[in-house]
C-alpha cells in the first residue's frame, strides 16, 4: 500500500491518486478521507466532532455512516486509531 503524503499549501489540500482510484473505497469513505485531511493536524478526533464540523445533526443513521466509513478506512490502512490514556483515564 502506497503511504499517503499530506502536502500543505494555502487553500489546497492535495493526496495521492492511489486513495482516490482505490475501487475498495466507497465514495462517501474518499469523500471523508479527503475532508479528514484538510483538517489540523493537531485536531482530535472524533464521530461527534466529525458530525458537528460537517454540518450534520446528530441523527443516528449520520453517526453510524461516519462509523462505518471510518471502520471501512482503517480496515483498508488509511487510518490508525490510537487511544490515549490521560490521568489514568482513556482518552
Amino acid at each position: 500500500m502506497a503511504k499517503l503524503k499530506k502536502i500543505k499549501r494555502s487553500g489546497f489540500t492535495t493526496m495521492a491518486n492511489s486513495a482516490i482510484e482505490d475501487n475498495r473505497l466507497s465514495l462517501r469513505d474518499r469523500g471523508l478521507l479527503q475532508f479528514i485531511y484538510h483538517l489540523p493536524e493537531d485536531w482530535n478526533f472524533s464521530i461527534m466532532g466529525l458530525q458537528k464540523v460537517l454540518g450534520g445533526d446528530d441523527a443516528l443513521d449520520k453517526r453510524d455512516a461516519l462509523r462505518k466509513s471510518l471502520n471501512n478506512l482503517e480496515r483498508m490502512g488509511y487510518l490508525r486509531r490510537i487511544q490515549k490514556r490521560e490521568g489514568g483515564r482513556f482518552g
